[in-house]
């Protein structure tokens, strides 16, 4: 809540995606404005004409007309998101914005800063950009006819142009940050680093207990940066060591990409998949003991992390994407694109129920304390007053 010093802020949310969504972008706005709105703010996200099946209630959601043919929830652009979508998204703020008096805007990635660029610069409202991903790490992972080192340059050459475009930034990861910093057009002062935080609401029950026959979990889209194939080959190595193994993924994704590659790797039989709410995964998470990250190259923080951690799983994680934790002591980390080394790891934890605990504990215990979605809101709020400040 306000304490006497501060004021309340109108803020106009941009979320250029499916909203709300159970994923990692729609996740962080969605908490986000709902911790906002906690503290006394009026928060009104503008997005697409459509979303998930969770309920928005509690939030004041502004959308677009859209396309009734058009619901694709994959992260990622597309020719009809670029075309139709984000156009009609920038003009809605457009107009909303001459009626409505906001204190700012607050665009989340970049899809989000570039439709709110009419709106803040012929409304003279101030503009965060809130940085989620490096575009020259993120982009080659979505297919395209273009080669591979071809669209990373061309991600790097935005990564270089957008921070410009906005009045403050801020960045879900510390990595994010020194990169923008290390370009030299900003300073310290223009960047804030807030990371994601975790639901504690929904891991609240959840206590600790070794498994006799562990399951590995997997939670979260099947996006090609998520790194599947590395779980999957991962798995069928651990699968030949331990026969009774299985692995639950956790995902209202289609698994028809990597269908024919567990196919061949012979563990398909072993694989269980579940459409889980986000009320049940914390649930889901705990009575699955050891959770596996396999995602190399990640500048941004993986939500799905952030859960694990919450919800006291083991974690084995490549060393790119591991945020938050430490090796040997809240999580097992191993070099990036070690198969082997992944699939040992998760051996060890099947056999060390001890180790399990000891992990699971630790994580469990710095996500409780040190990653909330309150401590995100009192610290965001800080940047609303700070840049409204200066003007």
């Amino acid at each position: 809540m306000l304490d006497e010093s501060s004021r309340s802020f109108r803020i106009a949310m941009v979320a250029a995606c499916p909203f709300p969504l159970d994923r990692g972008t729609p996740i962080r706005i969605e908490r986000m404005a709902r911790s906002l709105t906690g503290r006394g703010h009026k928060v009104d996200v503008f997005t697409y004409h459509y979303g998930g099946d969770r309920p928005d209630d509690g939030l004041n959601i502004i959308r677009i007309r859209g396309s009734k043919r058009y619901a694709r929830t994959a992260p990622g652009p597309s020719p009809t998101k670029l075309a139709l979508l984000d156009p009609q998204l920038a003009w809605r703020l457009y107009n909303a914005t001459a009626g409505v008096r906001y204190d700012m805007i607050h665009a989340h990635h970049v899809e989000g800063l570039l439709v709110s660029q009419m709106a803040a610069r012929r409304r003279g409202l101030p503009l965060v950009f809130d940085v989620h991903a490096l575009l020259g790490s993120e982009l080659p992972f979505y297919r395209t006819s273009l080669p591979s080192t071809l669209v990373r340059r061309v991600g790097r050459v935005f990564d270089r142009i957008l921070p410009g475009m906005a009045d403050h930034l801020i960045t879900v990861s510390g990595e994010i940050e020194q990169a923008i910093l290390q370009q030299g057009k900003l300073s310290q002062a223009d960047i804030t680093c807030i990371p994601n935080g975790v639901e504690r609401e929904l891991f609240a029950s959840n206590e600790i207990t070794p498994a006799d026959q562990p399951t590995i979990v997997f939670a979260g889209n099947f996006a090609p940066y998520q790194g599947i194939e590395n779980l999957l080959e991962a798995f069928a190595l651990v699968r030949t060591r331990v026969p009774d193994v299985r692995l639950v993924m956790l995902s209202g994704s289609d698994f028809a990409p990597y269908r024919a590659q567990a196919d061949a790797l012979n563990i398909s039989d072993a694989i269980e998949f579940r459409s889980v709410a986000l009320s049940d995964l914390g649930d889901s998470l705990a009575k699955c003991a050891i959770a596996v990250n396999p995602r190399i190259d990640c500048a941004g923080l993986p939500q799905k992390l952030l859960n694990y951690m919450a919800a006291g799983c083991a974690i084995v994680s490549f060393e790119g994407s591991a945020k938050h934790i430490k090796n040997e002591e809240s999580a097992l980390i191993v070099p990036d694109g070690s198969i082997d080394a992944m699939a040992r790891c998760i051996e060890r934890l099947i056999r060390d129920s001890g180790l399990r605990r000891k992990l699971g504990q630790r994580a469990q215990e710095i996500a409780r304390t040190e990653l909330s979605w309150e401590q995100a809101a009192a610290r965001i709020e800080a940047v609303y007053t700070k840049l409204l400040a200066a003007r």
